[in-house]
């Protein structure tokens, strides 16, 4: 496994190397851009597509660990734990979880903008569901630190004024033998 985080682009695009504009059908948002440019000349409604492709990347650099993390930390029984590791910082403690689905929804926007007046904004949606089954984790220190096992799969959707711009569904996949969870960031 690579040493890059694992992220909601992994999850949509079958090559997280390549643009996320490349794997949607970009109908509908090129139409919303020309609409909302319309009276600028063509090379800037060109220019502001460009740039709308390109911040759909950063849309989908959400971590899968963040949302995992933000769904695990709702149980009750993680909490506690958490709570309880940081008396012995340096012990992990091993966590099986039921085999359970962890949903996320999120609605990102892109203004377009010509100087400090706003022409459109582009509200976008992107759900995903997963299911996983066999999961452990390993909570230490007062956070969660890793995954040791576990399977996982599911269906994403990402979508702008109702028109399906990708739709993924992957089979359950055998997690690799470890996935961590970003340390926190300690203030100096």
């Amino acid at each position: 496994m690579s040493d890059r985080p694992l992220t909601l682009k992994h999850f949509f695009c079958a090559d997280p190397d390549a643009p996320i504009a490349d794997s949607c059908d970009m109908a509908s948002v090129r139409e919303a851009v020309e609409s909302a440019g319309n009276g600028l000349p063509p090379l800037s409604r060109k220019t502001m597509m460009k740039n709308v492709a390109g911040a759909l990347d950063q849309f989908f650099q959400i971590g899968l660990d963040d949302i995992l993390e933000s769904a695990w930390d709702r149980v009750a029984a993680v909490r506690d734990i958490k709570a309880a590791s940081r008396a012995e910082p340096d012990r992990l403690i091993p966590f099986p979880m039921m085999d359970h689905k962890v949903s996320s929804a999120h609605k990102p926007h892109i203004d377009l903008m010509v100087g400090p007046q706003i022409l459109n904004r582009l509200t976008f949606r992107t759900a995903v569901s997963l299911k996983l089954s066999g999961v452990h984790l390993m909570i230490g220190g007062g956070r969660l630190h890793h995954i040791t096992s576990g399977r996982c799969g599911g269906e994403a959707t990402f979508s702008f004024a109702g028109v399906t711009l990708i739709e993924r569904n992957t089979p359950p996949l055998e997690l690799p033998g470890r996935v961590a969870f970003k340390a926190p960031v300690t203030a100096r």
